[in-house]
This record gives C-alpha cells, sequence and structure tokens, in this order.
C-alpha cells in the first residue's frame, strides 16, 4: 500500500472564526469519510505558527492565502493547493506553484446566503431604502415613492455560481435578467445573455446592475465612469463580486448628484475598510463589510466539505472539479 500523502490545512489567523477548520471539525468531517482513513496525513496551524515544515512536506494543501514568495521558496512538493475562498486573485500571480501543480477553488459554497443577500438588496433598492435612510439621518420627512418590482430589468455582470444565485433570487422576485459573460451563449438562468463587450448597450435598459464576476486582469476596472453614466436614473447598484471590478470614485458623483437610486457594496479595494474612507458618508449608499456570501455557521464546514469531495476525487485520480484556470484566473 502507497504511503498517505501529506495534507496539510492552514488557517489564516487574521481572518474572523467563522472561516478557521478546528480540529474538532476536521475530526468530525474525517470520521464521516472512511474512504480517506490511511490514505492522507493531515496537519493543521495557523498561518502565523511558521510551521514551514508542514508547507514543505505538504503534497496537498487548503488555505485561504499563502505568502507567495514563502510558498515558491518552501512549498516545493505541493501538486494541489485548494483555496477556502472562490476568489483566487490574492494567490495570483499563480507562477510560484509548483510546475504542473493545480489550484482550485470553493465556489458553489456560497450560493444560498448570496441568493437571500441579493433578493435583499434588490427590494431595497426597489423601495429606495437608501433614500429614506439619507432622509432619516437629515431628521427630513420626504416622501419617495415605489412600484412593485415585478417586471423590472437586472442586468447581472458575472454568470457563475455567484451570479446563478442572485439570477434565482431575482427571477423569485419577477424580474427579468439580462446575464453578462466573458464567453458567448445562453444560460438556462438569464432571459438573455451577452458578452462583455456588448455591456454599455444593455446598460441604459437596467433597473438593477449586480456585478458578481470574478476579478481577472480582464475584469478589473469594468465599470467605470462611462457605464455609470450610461445606467438610467434612479437605477440601483450591487457589487458582491471584488471592490477594484468597479471606479467607486465615479460611482460616488453618481449618487451625490442624486442620479442614481441607490448602491449596496459588499466588497472594495481595502479591507477593512479604513475609518477615513469617503464610502462611509456618501449618501444613498450601503456599505457592507463583505459578509455577503458567508454563512456564519457553516462556511467552515461546507468549505471543508467541498475540499473532502475534491481530495476523494484526487485519490481517485479523477479530475477536479473546481479546477482554476490559471490562465483565466478563475
Amino acid at each position: 500500500m502507497s504511503p498517505p500523502i501529506r495534507v496539510y490545512i492552514e488557517n489564516a489567523r487574521a481572518r474572523p472564526a467563522v472561516y478557521w477548520i478546528t480540529p474538532d471539525l476536521l475530526a468530525e468531517a474525517l470520521g464521516g469519510r472512511p474512504a480517506l482513513s490511511g490514505r492522507i496525513d493531515v496537519s493543521l496551524a495557523f498561518d502565523d505558527d511558521g510551521r514551514d515544515d508542514l508547507l514543505s512536506e505538504a503534497e496537498v494543501i487548503l488555505g485561504s492565502k499563502v505568502d507567495t514568495a514563502r510558498g515558491r521558496s518552501t512549498a516545493r512538493r505541493l501538486v494541489w493547493f485548494h483555496s477556502t475562498s472562490a476568489g483566487v486573485e490574492n494567490l495570483a500571480p499563480f507562477d510560484w506553484l509548483p510546475k504542473g501543480a493545480q489550484l482550485s477553488n470553493s465556489r458553489g459554497i456560497h450560493a444560498a446566503k448570496a441568493r437571500d443577500f441579493a433578493k435583499m438588496a434588490l427590494l431595497l433598492l426597489n423601495e429606495r431604502m437608501p433614500e429614506h435612510y439619507e432622509s432619516q439621518q437629515k431628521r427630513v420627512w420626504r416622501r419617495v415613492y415605489s412600484t412593485p418590482i415585478a417586471g423590472k430589468h437586472l442586468v447581472l455582470v458575472g454568470l457563475g455560481h455567484l451570479g446563478r444565485a442572485v439570477a434565482e433570487a431575482a427571477r423569485e422576485l419577477g424580474v427579468h435578467i439580462t446575464g453578462v459573460r466573458r464567453a458567448a451563449g445562453a444560460v438556462d438562468f438569464a432571459d438573455r445573455t451577452v458578452t462583455t463587450d456588448a455591456l454599455d448597450s444593455v446598460l441604459p435598459e437596467a433597473d438593477f446592475v449586480v456585478l458578481a464576476a470574478p476579478l481577472t486582469p480582464q475584469t478589473r476596472g469594468l465599470f467605470g465612469a462611462a457605464q455609470f453614466a450610461r445606467m438610467k436614473d434612479g437605477a440601483g447598484f450591487v457589487n458582491i463580486g471584488r471592490g477594484p471590478l468597479a471606479d467607486y470614485a465615479a460611482l460616488e458623483v453618481e449618487l451625490r448628484q442624486g442620479r442614481l437610486g441607490g448602491a449596496i457594496l459588499d466588497v472594495f479595494d481595502t479591507e477593512p475598510l479604513p475609518a477615513d474612507a469617503p464610502w462611509w458618508t456618501v449618501p444613498r449608499l450601503i456599505v457592507v463589510p463583505h459578509v455577503s456570501a458567508d454563512d456564519e455557521a457553516r462556511y467552515a464546514t461546507n468549505a471543508l466539505s467541498l475540499f473532502l469531495d475534491h481530495l476523494e476525487a484526487y485519490l481517485a485520480g479523477k479530475p477536479l472539479p473546481n479546477r482554476v484556470d490559471l490562465d483565466a484566473g478563475y
């Protein structure tokens, strides 16, 4: 029988405990996977424990982030890295990976929470709640009216697992969906689909725009001043993808002028958002601290379960379901 493969699980101390794989959680999960017994040797530590010995011996690593310089010099036996996050831009550029090593991610575990958040965000914007909150802060009794959301139009940028969750929420509300994606081709959860180069042409139709795309060199800065200017008066904007997808300074201009109805931002270029960041006080803007798709009770459990599914596939010589295309970045 072959010796067990070395698996190293590294938690990031700076991340909230919601994301930590604990010894108890690991033991419980492995207890339900008898097929893995004797086939893996698992070690668990925090990044600030400095366990380069574990990093250097690992064939498989589960983690949220690795210092890429440390990974390049130390993780020389690495064959496969699995990220506990869906986005992997914090691991790029990927040239620190040993030649031939695979990278996979945790896309799919965020869907249930993201669906709820998207439904809430669309309803808040439709009911013009950012404007009501602005009036509350000013102690002004200002009546603004809204109409039912059914029949309105969403432009959804990004049609992966996160985008599908947003689309499911929108469909439940009776909202029409135009999906925007890099590659041509329809998806079953959008009423129509266009490629990214047609984004500007569909924006004037949108009552709501939601960004749910991954951050790659191609999507960075995708939504700028020209795109905000093409949105109709009173439209709402949501970003649950990554902060650098959009130019928030351009969004601020539109919100301060009162042209857009409101915005809900879950992601920012710098996180945590500094106390002196301008976005805290922009009118009609709701700041959310990057929690839209993260389940407080089950994030770590779901991430670990998905990893173990992948580990069983890996041991069986099967393709990794969530393998990342290193050229595309997702």
